[in-house]
């Protein structure tokens, strides 16, 4: 009969005739084989780990991405349907600050023709008056020359004498920078002894009394008056009749709408005529 040995192999003892003690240690695992497995799969773990990052990356900045592109389209369909209320807000200010400026630079006719009709002595009768904010209207040479609100005045009086009172008494109203003397001049002596004296150019009748009462020509320049140069010129002028159908006021043609220039006289911007007859001024 054949013996049996029931214990385990670790606890057996060596058997008769065993193996050498260098085959049993290559039966026993391990190796460089078993480190480049396992080098290999931790590569592969944290190569897939960095592609899940990544692309949970990606997929986020690509939600950013299309929601700033929705509010942009939302921001600028709503910049679309509000931009008519900004654009009337900006219109309605430029006229607002249009209308301050006009008002701010506008040259007051009504107190200038008040102190120039308190000027005029007595013995001065003025036949014409016209009052411009710019040289381009100016009806004498004298006029021209400075681009400044100005008032023209024609007329005659008993003798030159007078003519330089009425240039001092007019240097003296408020707002005004000079006075220039155009011309003036005694009528012909054949003319004047004829009892009908003719004025400056030979036409006209003079309503002033006495000898050979001068005509004068004169320029009242207001230099410190601040009129934008962006305002179309206005003329305003008194002592002549207009033809029928017109109005006493001249403009340039295509001169565009400008603000009336003398409230007082309801916006025309015609001043009256002061004229002074003899015996006082107007």
């Amino acid at each position: 009969m054949k013996a049996i040995n029931l214990l385990p192999p670790d606890l057996r003892g060596t058997p008769k005739g065993a193996a050498p003690k260098g085959s049993a240690t290559a039966e026993e695992p391990g190796g460089i084989g078993a480190f480049v497995v396992l080098g290999a799969l931790a590569a592969c773990v944290v190569a897939l780990a960095a592609y899940v990052l990544t692309t949970n990356t990606v997929k986020d900045r690509q939600a950013k991405l299309d929601a700033a592109i929705a509010e942009a389209r939302s921001t600028t369909e709503r910049v679309n349907q509000l931009k008519p209320y900004a654009d009337f807000q900006a219109l309605a200010e430029t006229r607002i600050q249009t209308i301050k400026d006009l008002a701010s630079s506008r040259f007051d006719w009504e107190q200038a023709l008040r102190d120039i009709s308190r000027s005029v002595p007595a013995d001065v009768t003025l036949t014409e008056l016209n009052g411009s904010v710019g040289s381009a209207a100016g009806g004498s040479s004298v006029r021209t020359a400075i681009a400044a609100p100005a008032i023209e005045l024609k007329g005659c009086t008993t003798g030159q004498k007078e003519v330089a009172v009425l240039l001092a008494r007019l240097r003296a109203v408020d707002g005004v920078t000079r006075v220039s003397l155009g011309k003036s001049l005694k009528p012909a002596v054949a003319a004047a002894g004829a009892g009908a004296a003719t004025g400056v150019s030979g036409v006209s009748e003079t309503p002033c009394a006495g000898r050979r009462p001068p005509q004068f020509e004169l320029v009242m320049f207001f230099e410190r008056s601040t009129v934008p140069a962006t305002v179309e010129d206005v003329t305003v002028g008194a002592g002549t009749q207009p033809p029928a159908g017109q109005s006493g006021t001249t403009e340039p043609a295509g001169a565009a709408t400008t603000p009336p220039a003398d409230p007082a006289q309801g916006g025309s911007g015609t001043p009256t005529s002061t004229s002074a007859p003899q015996g006082g001024g107007s």
